[in-house]
């Protein structure tokens, strides 16, 4: 049976999904990262060390205690730009 497509046709079909398929790719790291999702930098700063235990909380689903983290961490230092983003 003869196909509808000519041969450069399929070629470049397949070439199109090739680089749709490897942008996507390249697309799914920045899709999955986020601040909310991982904690800000080590520092001596202690309100960032409770702004972590705040995520950390979140993390594990335990929002009422994650907030009480957060609004601690902005009373304790509330220039620290993480924090109040």
């Amino acid at each position: 049976m003869k196909s509808i497509l000519s041969d450069s046709a399929v070629l470049a079909a397949r070439r199109c999904i090739g680089f749709v398929t490897v942008m996507v790719l390249a697309a799914l790291p920045a899709i999955g990262s986020g601040s909310a999702k991982q904690a800000v930098r080590k520092d001596s700063d202690p309100s960032i060390t409770t702004y972590n235990q705040g995520v950390e909380l979140m993390l594990a689903k335990r929002f009422p205690e994650a907030q009480a983290k957060f609004e601690q961490a902005v009373k304790e230092n509330p220039q620290v730009p993480p924090i109040r983003h």
